[in-house]
């Protein structure tokens, strides 16, 4: 239409009288120009045609990448999923590895992993005069122990290392709500997205996890610690710190040198045992509240909780509202007086608590 046009226009006899014939150099500059025009157009259908074929190729690229990343995660999953610790070792690696690379399958990964501490599992134990038949479950509990420690080496491994948009896991979800912790190394990880250890059970060992950074919500409702321990000195929590509902009968949990900055809260927590720290460990300042602790309903019963060295900056610890006040928990020498930032049980006299200068024995 546009060359037929371009003729017409140019080659048509010219009706008034003052028309002119045609020279040939018009001529052939008017075929000229209807060379160039189709080339031009030409120039436009090949382009479109490469840009198909392209978005075409990328689009199997796509296709087989994805198909690719689907098959090496069944593999990897089917390795999870064997009797033989050594190929459940070798799939946590794998499905860790996969999840390095496979941006949009990342938090699928993850969420494999920390399933597979969700599983049920019984620490290792051999009993006195064992049989041949408990000798060997020990053998495989222990054996299952390294595979459930490597996944957590694995998450940590990843956390310490500086944040890239696509390529780290650091804004995934980690859920571990429910698992049987019996130690694992999470020092100096940085959890940008929501961590959950609801209900979890401690029941030996220890999760150390010390200064750690939780940016987002961490939740630790309903945790049992009835031996293990967990190390949370120097962590860092910047939003939602939940604790309530926990249960400490024995083992350890130490927030030495922790930082407090939203709201956090134990409330109905249980301090029946073990020991629980706040406060200063060697030369180390102690923890730092910036936001609201509320200890609404908790029971201290017989948990050394100690708030030695601790500094409260703009904050609050709530105890007004506790259930049980028998085995208080001990602060720095308050002289007779409480300090700002901290509100005792109506019925409670700051001179009768159990205080002591700062100071103590080093401890991670």
């Amino acid at each position: 239409m546009v060359l037929l046009g371009l003729w017409t226009l140019f080659t048509s006899e010219l009706t008034t009288p003052l028309a002119a014939t045609p020279t040939d150099a018009l001529v052939l500059e008017i075929i000229r120009l209807i060379f160039y025009a189709i080339a031009g157009i030409g120039g436009v259908v090949a382009l479109t045609i490469a840009y198909r074929k392209q978005r075409l190729g990328e689009a199997a690229e796509a296709r087989e990448e994805s198909k690719l990343f689907a098959e090496q995660f069944a593999a990897a999953a089917d390795q999870l999923s064997s009797e033989q610790a050594a190929n459940r070792l070798g799939g946590v690696y794998a499905m860790a590895s996969l999840a390095d690379d496979w941006d949009h399958g990342r938090q699928k990964c993850v969420n494999v992993l920390c399933a597979y501490l969700r599983m049920p599992y019984d620490p290792p134990h051999l009993p006195e005069n064992a049989t041949a038949e408990q000798a060997l479950d020990y053998k495989h509990a222990r054996q299952e122990r390294q595979v459930r420690h490597a996944i957590f080496d694995a998450i940590g491994e990843r956390l310490r290392t500086e944040p890239v948009e696509g390529r780290t896991w650091h804004h995934c979800n980690f859920d571990f709500s429910g698992a049987t912790i019996d130690g694992g190394d999470l020092h100096k990880a940085v959890f940008a997205g929501p961590v959950s250890f609801r209900k979890a059970q401690f029941p030996e060992g220890l999760l150390f996890a010390r200064g750690a950074k939780f940016l987002d919500g961490i939740l630790f409702g309903g945790v049992v610690i009835n031996g293990g321990a967990i190390s949370l000195f120097e962590a860092e929590f910047s939003d939602l710190a939940q604790f309530a509902d926990m249960e400490v009968t024995a083992g350890s949990l130490n927030f030495s040198g922790a930082i407090f900055r939203g709201f956090t809260t134990f409330r109905y927590t249980r301090f029946a045992g073990g020991e629980v720290g706040f406060g200063m460990q060697f030369d180390i300042d102690g923890s730092r509240f910036e936001g609201e602790v509320h200890f609404e309903e908790a029971a201290f019963t017989g948990t050394d909780v100690s708030f030695r060295g601790s500094t409260i900056v703009g904050g609050t610890l709530d105890f007004t509202s506790v259930d049980d006040w028998s085995h208080p928990p001990q602060f720095d020498d308050l002289q007779g007086r409480t300090p700002p930032g901290i509100l005792l049980p109506a019925a409670v006299d700051a001179a009768a608590l159990p205080s002591q200068p700062g100071g103590g024995d080093e401890q991670a």
